[in-house]
């Protein structure tokens, strides 16, 4: 309602302390006893606004108003679901009860079983997986994945591929998106050069499919000058692949999962990739027995309590260049956290 203080109503507990009920539908009504007492407007994004306009306290004998205001009250499962790119549930609560990350805190009252998320059902359904095979690997940057994923859709900055680059060992991702498949060697010298200056640590093998992005004289020549081995598996055999073919897969689940709540343009997947990416690393991994690849990565807890809802309305704080009587802030679309 324009002109209010706090912008939410508590429906249930006007239907607790009061026997108000309400239905929903193209809009929304408001009844005590069968009698109507409010109506509401159907907006996007499936929130209602409620029909009515302020009145002076003095004329309001004995009315209250129940208002939901912006406590610091812990969000509930579903929202850490949300923020989570739409983790699976039963990770989710694994997650919140280890000692991987710090900050994911809970809200206890009506924790039951939520419903079936709608955005889950429209971007995970899928055929059996590949066999998994049991990881090997003893050390960091023992052996790397990876593979390239082509997105039909171009971003807004001109991308149609993905590279992905995936850690055996932790399971930590790393991504970039290219707008040529010849990028790629770029894209993993850059990644070599990132990942090496972190750990103070080699790459040992490189494991990808026999696409022309990887047979090239370059790209060889350079693997063979700082002492990697190039596993590639046998044409049309993906599943010797599995770990990038799977990571690919997940990455376009998530894709679809947050431009979907979002209601968001495709052509926003590469800003929805980096998220994804984001929250990715920091979400408890099966292979891991629950682990979190980032925090494996680093060898310590990560923090996760500064994560939000892709797509969700953020406000940035002007702080030069502002006269006396502007805006204090600028309203915009949250679309991802900085790269780890």
């Amino acid at each position: 309602m324009p002109g209010i203080a706090a912008n939410l109503i508590s429906l249930s507990q006007l239907y607790d302390n009061h026997g108000v009920t309400t239905t929903f539908g193209q809009g929304a009504t408001l009844s005590r006893n069968g009698v109507v007492i409010a109506t509401g407007t159907r907006l996007r994004k499936h929130l209602y606004q409620l029909d009515g306009e302020l009145i002076a306290p003095s004329t309001a004998k004995g009315a209250t108003a129940l208002l939901a205001t912006g406590t610091a009250s812990k969000p509930e499962l579903t929202t850490w679901h949300c923020r989570f790119a739409y983790l699976f549930l039963r990770s989710l609560k694994s997650l919140a009860r280890s000692e991987h990350v710090k900050g994911l805190e809970v809200a206890t009252q009506g924790s039951g079983e939520p419903r079936p998320c709608n955005t889950c059902h429209l971007s995970h359904a899928s055929r059996l997986p590949f066999p998994r095979s049991d990881r090997q690997t003893t050390e960091l940057l023992e052996l790397v994945h990876t593979d390239v994923l082509s997105i039909n859709v171009p971003s807004y900055g001109g991308r149609r591929y993905v590279v992905t680059f995936v850690d055996d060992h932790s399971r930590m991702l790393w991504v970039e998106a290219l707008a040529r498949k010849s990028d790629v060697f770029g894209a993993f010298q850059r990644f070599k050069a990132a990942a090496e200056n972190e750990l103070g640590k080699h790459i040992q093998r490189l494991r990808s499919d026999n696409g022309g992005e990887y047979t090239s004289h370059e790209f060889r020549d350079f693997l063979a000058e700082h002492g990697i081995h190039h596993e590639m598996p046998p044409p049309y055999s993906p599943q010797a692949n599995g770990v990038a073919e799977r990571i690919n897969r997940t990455i376009v689940e998530g894709l679809i999962s947050l431009l979907n709540q979002a209601q968001a343009p495709k052509a926003l997947w590469a800003e929805a990739l980096l998220s994804f990416v984001f929250v990715k690393n920091r979400s408890p991994h099966a292979a891991l027995a629950g682990g979190v690849p980032l925090a494996i990565w680093r060898g310590k807890p990560v923090r996760v309590d500064m994560l939000r809802v892709w797509g969700c309305r953020a406000y940035h704080t002007v702080t030069n260049g502002r006269a006396k009587l502007d805006d204090k802030a600028v309203p915009l679309v949250f679309i991802g956290c900085a790269p780890l």
